[in-house]
């Protein structure tokens, strides 16, 4: 099993379990989704598991495969995977406020009276 594939995994059942405690009904086990739960050893399945099963836990899911599961799940796929939200640094968010100024500045909104008529 791979680091990705566990967090993954323990990432969809933090998911799963906000879900079902803020909705009415729980959200729907797929076998795509039991495949990759299988990767967290805290998992409890909600059905048991067959032993003559010809797969076994989902080493590297598709990236379809996780964007049905956000949505299953009403996140996304960059929560589920892990990835973080504060890439732009301080600077980086300055420097594109500059930009943006800039860019109204330079190029004001073009009024609709303005427009010659078609």
């Amino acid at each position: 099993m791979s680091r990705f594939t566990f967090e993954l995994a323990r990432r969809i059942n933090q998911c799963i379990e906000s879900y079902n405690e803020s909705h009415a009904r729980r959200v729907p086990i797929t076998p795509a989704m039991s495949r990759i739960l299988e990767n967290d050893p805290d998992d409890v399945p909600y059905r048991p598991h067959r032993n003559s099963r010809s797969r076994g836990p989902a080493s590297r899911p598709s990236l379809i495969t996780i964007m049905e599961i956000a949505k299953a799940l009403g996140t996304t796929v960059s929560h589920l995977i892990g990835e973080r939200s504060d890439r732009l640094t301080s600077q980086d968010r300055r420097n594109l406020a500059a930009i943006a100024h800039y860019l109204q500045e330079r190029f004001p909104r073009i009024e609709s009276r303005s427009l010659p008529s078609e």
